[in-house]
């Protein structure tokens, strides 16, 4: 054998294993991808609980949102801050899971499930007199988004009482 056959023989064992470790390098990536995906999905959730654990675990809390959501003009002005706060915080949380929509990094069953809360969010007058204050906070696209979503609004009762 002579050194081009030697030659030849090694440059072949050098792309075989290069195309190895693309093919190995590309698997970590896609499972890699896969991890990050179940992670941000996971995030999303913990946000959304520690968000509304508030009014779970504090009746002032659901008070200062059952009161702003349904008539703001009841709350008086410390409460209007803080209920404009939380509104602010569901809206910021709402913007990110739009992102990451819009961006496909959440499936569309998940995205729809979200969107049906943000309508309902945006069903009550108080959330919608604080996005219309500070609307201009926001994307154009998820403010968009928003007004459409307010537009189509069916007339939901947020909180229905048990007869």
């Amino acid at each position: 054998m002579d050194w081009q056959a030697v030659s030849a023989v090694s440059d072949s064992i050098a792309a075989l294993g290069i195309i190895g470790s693309l093919i190995y390098v590309g698997l970590q990536t896609r499972q890699n991808n896969h991890a990050l995906h179940h992670a941000s999905i996971r995030e999303n959730m913990m946000a959304w609980q520690s968000l509304f654990n508030n009014a779970i675990d504090s009746k002032e809390v659901a008070k200062i949102m059952m009161n702003g959501m349904e008539e703001m003009g009841s709350l008086d002005p410390e409460d209007n801050v803080r209920f404009y706060g939380l509104v602010m915080k569901a809206l910021r949380f709402f913007e990110s899971v739009f992102w990451q929509w819009q961006r496909g990094g959440l499936e569309q069953n998940l995205w729809d499930r979200y969107a049906a809360q943000i309508d309902d969010f945006l069903s009550a007058p108080g959330t919608r007199y604080v996005w219309n204050a500070r609307r201009h906070h926001f994307h154009k696209e998820f403010a968009e988004f928003v007004d459409t979503a307010i537009a189509r609004d069916e007339g939901r009762d947020l909180f229905p009482q048990v007869a």
